[in-house]
């Protein structure tokens, strides 16, 4: 996906969606699903996505995305994914922040977007995969945030 690749790296999440053996396993692979297929302007495949995430999963190591996927769904609100992102700290930051960053891209709030990229690029969680998603983003704008 960062590279460039949303064909393939949708099919690898695919791949990690039907072989998946627990909650957290479907969680990630349906969070990062729904930011490409998002991207690849693949809306109605997107929406199917979600139907993955159920009330009460069992997330030991993907809470965020959990969230976030919420957030997708319109079950949470962004102000709802900051405050949680303010009781985790930078790495709470970084990850529910690169999810709520795409919530405002997607919904067409590029200001937003662009603000939360930045709050990410303000930490130094710099190994955290919303980090490295929001450097990459921020590269291919062209931007130095």
């Amino acid at each position: 996906m960062l590279d460039g690749d949303m064909l393939n790296a949708r099919k690898t999440f695919y791949d990690l969606l039907k072989t998946a053996t627990n909650d957290d396993h479907i969680i990630m692979a349906c969070y990062w699903l729904y930011i490409i297929l998002k991207r690849i302007s693949r809306d109605t495949e997107a929406l199917q996505i979600l139907e993955h995430v159920k009330p009460n999963m069992q997330t030991h190591v993907s809470q965020e995305y959990y969230y976030n996927l919420q957030l997708f769904k319109g079950e949470l609100t962004p102000d709802d994914i900051q405050a949680k992102s303010d009781e985790k700290g930078h790495l709470g930051i970084v990850t529910y922040g690169y999810g709520l960053a795409n919530a405002y891209l997607f919904n067409g709030d590029y200001n937003k977007y662009m603000e939360t990229l930045k709050q990410i690029l303000e930490t130094n969680a710099w190994s955290g995969f919303g980090y490295i998603s929001a450097e990459v983003d921020a590269y291919n704008l062209g931007c130095k945030i």
